[in-house]
C-alpha cells in the first residue's frame, strides 16, 4: 500500500469533521492543521512536513480562492500537496438534514444556507479529486463499520491497530457533539428537533425549520442522487417513490 504523506479534509459543516480528526490523528498519527493555520502560512506549505492532516469547512476553503463555494481555494491546496501523488481527500458525510438540525440548534440562522451549499459542492465539484467519501451515519453494524475502516486503511496506505479498529467499529463514539457545545439546557425545545428526526416526523420538522427544509427541497434534484450512489436507501428529505 502507498502510503500518504498528506490528508485534506474539506468538511460541510456538523458532518463529523472531529471523528475523522480522532481517527487520523490518534490512529495514525497525523499532525493535525486547521484552516487559521494554513492560512497563517502564507502559502509556504513547505512548514508541513508529513505527514499532515490539513482541514477546514469547505466554505471556509472557498474564501481562500474567490470567496464562493468554487473550491479555487481547496484546488490550490491539492494541486501543492499532490504533486507526487502522496495526497488523499477524505470528504466526512452525514445526512443533510442531521447536520441542519444540529446547525439549528446551536447557531440558528446562521449555518443553513452555508451547509447545503457546501453539500452542493460536494456532490458537483469535488469527484474530480478521487475523494474517499467516509459516511459516518450509513452504518450501524460493526462489521459494515470495519469494513468502512478496511476501505479507509487500504485508501491512506496505512493500518489501524487491530483493537483500536474493533473498538472504534463497536463504539463508533461521536467528537464534539453539538449538545456539548450548545447555551440551551436540555429542557430547550430545540432538542425536540432531535427526536422528531428520529421519529421521522416530518410535520414537526416542517413546522419549526420551514427555511432549512424549502432550502433542502430546493437542492433535492442534486443532493438525493449523490447519497443515493453512496448507498443511503432511505432518508427524510428524499423524494417519495425513489430509493
Amino acid at each position: 500500500m502507498e502510503k500518504k504523506d498528506y490528508i485534506l479534509l474539506p468538511t460541510a459543516h456538523y458532518t463529523g469533521m472531529w471523528f475523522m480528526v480522532e481517527i487520523l490523528a490518534y490512529g495514525f498519527d497525523y499532525v493535525v492543521k486547521g484552516f487559521r493555520e494554513i492560512r497563517e502560512s502564507q502559502e509556504d506549505y513547505t512548514l508541513f512536513a508529513p505527514p499532515h492532516l490539513l482541514l477546514g469547512h469547505i466554505t471556509a476553503f472557498a474564501q481562500m480562492g474567490s470567496g464562493k463555494i468554487n473550491h479555487a481555494g481547496f484546488k490550490m491546496l491539492h494541486d501543492y500537496f499532490n504533486k507526487d501523488s502522496k495526497c488523499l481527500t477524505i470528504i466526512t458525510i452525514r445526512d443533510v438534514l442531521s447536520s441542519l438540525v444540529s446547525a439549528r440548534r446551536c447557531a440558528p440562522g446562521r449555518l443553513s444556507d452555508w451547509i447545503v451549499s457546501e453539500f452542493v459542492s460536494i456532490a458537483q465539484d469535488f469527484s474530480v479529486y478521487d475523494p474517499l467519501y467516509f459516511p459516518v451515519d450509513l452504518y450501524t453494524e460493526p462489521a459494515d463499520r470495519e469494513q468502512l475502516l478496511s476501505t479507509f486503511e487500504a485508501r491512506i496506505g496505512r493500518e489501524l491497530d487491530v483493537l483500536y479498529k474493533e473498538e472504534l467499529a463497536k463504539c463508533w463514539p461521536a467528537q464534539n457533539r453539538s449538545t456539548d457545545f450548545c447555551l440551551h439546557t436540555y429542557n430547550d425545545p430545540r432538542i425536540e428537533l432531535k427526536h422528531a428526526h428520529k421519529k421521522e416526523d416530518v410535520y414537526y420538522i416542517k413546522k419549526e425549520m420551514p427555511a432549512e427544509w424549502a432550502l433542502l427541497m430546493e437542492k433535492r434534484a442534486v443532493l438525493q442522487p449523490f447519497f443515493e450512489r453512496l448507498g443511503y436507501k432511505r432518508l427524510l428529505w428524499f423524494q417519495q417513490g425513489t430509493a
